[in-house]
């Protein structure tokens, strides 16, 4: 028996970028016969990148992927290795997610998807279609240029594995490893040993486990061995895929950035900060000297350019401006003034910052005689995004948000971690602090806090999140399942107290959702409108129908104010959980706390 060495290949892709991706599909090959390989597998759909989106629906798209596959197949890279290739392809006007399997400059087989993914941040059924016929090979007409290049007609098409002298190869796609019925089932028992799973599968927290247990589950119930490919970074998206520690090119990276010339280079992390990490402290008169320190004392730590911004000034001469115009001047409402003067006088403080934090990002390059401009970060999370706990076109408008897919759990979790591991410990106070958006006047009797100004927890908020994203709630069920979840602590009128608060502000702010700033995808339960949580931004907000159903429930369950006994209980959830059945929701309350759910 021989031994055989094969290779994944998990590249950092650029969606349309066909130069540098045909670069790296070269470079890959060439590593892998290097290092002795006689199989080779990329991630999914590496030519063209994974990301194209409706770029899939190009003509051009299609044809470029060809043109970059005739150059491979024009030179000597399979010559002595089996290498599978991603790309998409058009079979009689239908279009498929397929892997090409090249050996010694031809073509040996393309395989079509069988499973596409569809949920979530994945729309693959919008650019592609499934190869549904299964145990069927057809003939592929190639392309004629590329026929002519390789002197070849004709390939096979379809669902199939390629068997040598010695060992038996077939393939897998990203989604198909996640399938009940998984190809590889039937595959093993045609005795095939080596699966081939070129795949497109994002970072999410707490995912990357399943895919691992996933791989093992599939070998040890198969047997054989299972390659995986994957991409890596961001390919122009929002997605993040397999994240390499790449430190060579993370030293390319920084001294291109950093602007180091004539020999120099970074001497360590506090001293590259300097150059590319500007922080402002932007306070008000409505500023503690707590937060004020610990801004400057983290700024310290990281090695950042930091500036102390008070911007009193620049609020005074708007408030001027509109009471010279109107002849009115609004008041806090601690001061005797209304709401819709609160909420007017928070919100100048917040998109004044916006506008001088950007205003610094492309001067102050010019202030330290350097080229380029820098960008701005954004600083809401994925629990205040949901809520709308933010003012539009404030420090949550950016140039990218890297915490803006992120809990208000997972961020303190990672404060105390930072505190300890990357000696930052300024973070420990950081967390320990009260969140505050420090927008209001400090008063003996009155401090602006973060989760009294919004009526909730941020710990709701994530129940709220997973309810309604990954479970699929809508106010009512909502309701019902919080209902057993926190029965005994909270009466079901108070439990429909807070499903309709949190409903009314999400419905009012889900506007905001439309401009919110890029961020990475990282949380189950994100509310990112782009392409994630696809729903309308303009709602009833009185919620009319579903509010007086949950009144109507409150009603049955709720005996002047008691719970009903434990018998009439079990016999509802009983019939709750047919009816949730028999809907298709299957909502499952025991799930909603848990951070893992939804993968």
């Amino acid at each position: 028996m021989r031994l055989l060495r094969v290779a994944t290949c998990n590249l950092n892709q650029w969606a349309m970028d066909f130069d540098t991706n045909l670069r790296n599909v070269k470079e890959s090959i060439v590593r892998a016969k290097t290092a002795g390989a006689v199989v080779r597998i990329g991630p999914e759909l590496e030519l063209t990148g994974y990301g194209c989106e409706d770029h899939f629906l190009e003509q051009d798209t299609t044809a470029h992927a060809w043109e970059c596959l005739k150059d491979i197949l024009s030179g000597d890279y399979t010559d002595n290795i089996l290498c599978s290739i991603g790309m998409p392809i058009i079979f009689k006007s239908v279009r498929y997610n397929c892997q090409v399997f090249c050996l010694n400059r031809n073509i040996i087989m393309i395989r079509p998807k069988m499973s596409l993914a569809n949920d979530g941040n994945y729309r693959e059924f919008r650019w592609f279609s499934a190869w549904t016929y299964k145990d069927e090979l057809v003939d592929y007409q190639l392309p004629v240029d590329v026929s002519e290049a390789i002197s070849q007609e004709t390939v096979p098409f379809g669902y199939g594995y390629i068997q040598f002298l010695d060992v038996s190869l077939a393939a897998e796609t990203c989604e198909e490893l996640f399938t009940a019925n998984a190809p590889r089932i039937d595959l093993a028992f045609s005795g095939v040993e080596v699966f081939m799973n070129a795949s497109g599968s994002h970072h999410q927290l707490r995912k990357l486990n399943l895919r691992i247990d996933s791989i093992r589950n599939a070998t040890r119930l198969c047997g054989g061995v299972y390659m995986y490919a994957n991409q890596q970074g961001c390919d122009g998206g929002r997605l993040y895929y397999d994240i390499e520690k790449g430190d060579e090119q993370v030293k390319v990276d920084a001294m291109r950035i950093g602007q180091y010339k004539d020999g120099e280079f970074p001497t360590d992390s506090r001293e590259l900060a300097k150059r590319l990490f500007y922080t402002v402290y932007m306070g008000t008169e409505n500023s503690s000297e707590g937060t004020r320190s610990r801004a400057k004392r983290l700024a310290e730590e990281i090695g950042s350019f930091h500036f102390d911004v008070p911007i009193d000034s620049v609020v005074s001469v708007f408030l001027s401006l509109f009471e010279r115009f109107t002849g009115k001047r609004p008041l806090y409402k601690v001061d005797g003034g209304s709401h819709t003067e609160k909420l007017g006088l928070q919100n100048i403080q917040a998109r004044i910052r916006m506008v001088l934090a950007f205003m610094m990002a492309s001067l102050m390059p010019w202030v330290h005689n350097k080229s380029g401009f820098y960008l701005v970060l954004g600083s809401s999370n994925v629990d205040e995004g949901l809520r709308g706990y933010l003012t539009k076109y404030d420090c949550s408008s950016a140039d990218i948000n890297p915490i803006g897919s992120v809990s208000k759990q997972d961020l303190r979790a990672f404060l105390r971690w930072a505190a300890v591991h990357l000696q930052y410990s300024s973070l420990a106070e950081v967390e320990a602090a009260p969140p505050t958006a420090e927008l209001e006047p400090i008063r003996t009797d009155y401090n602006q806090l973060d989760e009294v100004d919004m009526g909730m927890a941020y710990e709701e908020l994530s129940i709220y999140g997973r309810l309604r994203k990954i479970f699929r709630c809508g106010p009512v069920s909502m309701f019902q399942n919080l209902c057993h979840r926190w029965c005994g602590r909270l009466s079901p009128s108070e439990v429909a107290d807070k499903v309709k608060h949190f409903y009314k502000y999400y419905a009012i702010n889900r506007h905001k959702m439309t401009v919110l700033t890029p961020s990475y995808h990282a949380e189950s339960y994100s509310p990112e409108d782009n392409r994630f949580d696809l729903r309308q931004f303009l709602y009833n907000t009185a919620w009319p129908y579903q509010f007086r159903k949950i009144d109507q429930l409150v009603q049955d369950i709720d005996k002047d104010g008691k719970w009903v006994d434990s018998t009439d209980m079990q016999l509802r959830e009983r019939r709750a959980v047919r009816s949730a059945q028999g809907s298709g929701m299957g909502v499952v309350a025991a799930g909603s706390a848990n951070p893992s759910v939804g993968l």
